[in-house]
């Protein structure tokens, strides 16, 4: 192994084969496939609740992420995180770790935030982070295109004081796509729209996936909302031109992909059209991030045919 990847990747074996698992990975939580919201560009929106077995041995699990799989992140998503009857549950079973974790996050669509008490029992939990999904400034135009409630400013920043008290940060995620947020100019305004309100926004082009295809709608959406490479790089270049450039952690952020800028006085991170990984990752056995999944299966992927890595290093 050359000195690049070795400064990368350590050395597992898992199940008599040799895998590179990264120094700092991550551990994606998936919830449930249901949501509560109908997004045009995600599968979840017909997804359903089922039965979910995370409890089945949870623990060792955890351990076995956080020890063996040098998991130092976690991002619990779904379908809606926040509609699981296991979401609490698992935030206390995270607690023991919380020194080795850098970052606990959340990703919702806010709709369980617009209920306060909620809002104060996510706050007093392990998350370090929630990350509320807004695609637009405007609350009639993401209303209408996630068909949802959105949360107004002043409940934003009624959230973000809650988690302040409790040191925890409040981000939004807003994916960029055609006739919404399609240019420089209108990043600029979703910036200073929210600017005051949260600690960062994440801003994140629409894709296309095999995934999508599992659904007519959500394929024929994201192909026609898809802004095209060139586009969106200069829209992103001109975009940080107007701030202050921040160098992001790469235990967290392949730098290839990632490039961050405090814009009217606000973190803003764009993801790039690069992929997460690299392209001969697969040549390599490498493994970047880690999935627990609504079955219970702790693998390498979002599907339940991949590694079983619970049983093959317990």
């Amino acid at each position: 192994m050359d000195n690049s990847i070795s400064n990368k990747y350590q050395i597992i074996n898992i199940g008599g084969q040799n895998y590179n698992i990264g120094k700092s990975t991550r551990l994606h939580v998936k919830m449930t496939d249901a949501c509560n919201a109908r997004c045009p560009f995600c599968v979840a929106r017909l997804g359903k609740l089922r039965d979910e077995n995370f409890f089945d041995n949870l623990k060792q699990k955890i351990e076995i992420a956080v020890n063996k799989l040098n998991v130092e992140n976690v991002v619990l998503l779904g379908g809606e995180p926040t509609i699981s009857k296991n979401l609490f549950p698992i935030l206390e079973e995270l607690k023991p770790h919380q020194k080795k974790l850098d970052e606990i996050t959340i990703i919702t669509n806010g709709v369980m935030l617009h209920d306060i008490d909620f809002v104060k029992k996510l706050a007093e939990s392990s998350i370090t982070a929630v990350n509320i999904s807004i695609h637009h400034w405007e609350e009639k135009v993401n209303d209408d295109l996630m068909k949802i409630k959105t949360l107004s400013k002043d409940e934003l920043i009624q959230i973000r004081d809650i988690l302040h008290k409790n040191n925890k940060q409040l981000w939004l995620s807003v994916v960029l796509m055609e006739g919404v947020i399609d240019s420089t100019e209108k990043i600029l305004k979703y910036v200073e729209h929210f600017a005051t309100v949260v600690d960062q926004i994440r801003m994140f082009p629409i894709s296309y996936t095999k995934e999508h295809e599992t659904l007519a709608e959500v394929a024929c959406f994201t192909k026609s909302h898809l802004l095209a490479p060139e586009r969106l790089n200069k829209m992103f270049a001109e975009a940080l031109t107007y701030g202050e450039k921040i160098d992001l952690d790469s235990k967290q952020f392949n730098l290839k992909a990632y490039s961050s800028a405090k814009i009217y006085n606000q973190q803003v991170i764009f993801k790039s059209t690069e992929i997460h990984k690299d392209k001969d990752d697969e040549e390599k056995n490498v493994i970047y991030s880690i999935k627990l999944l609504p079955s219970g299966k702790l693998t390498n992927t979002y599907h339940d045919r991949g590694l079983d890595l619970y049983n093959l290093l317990k």
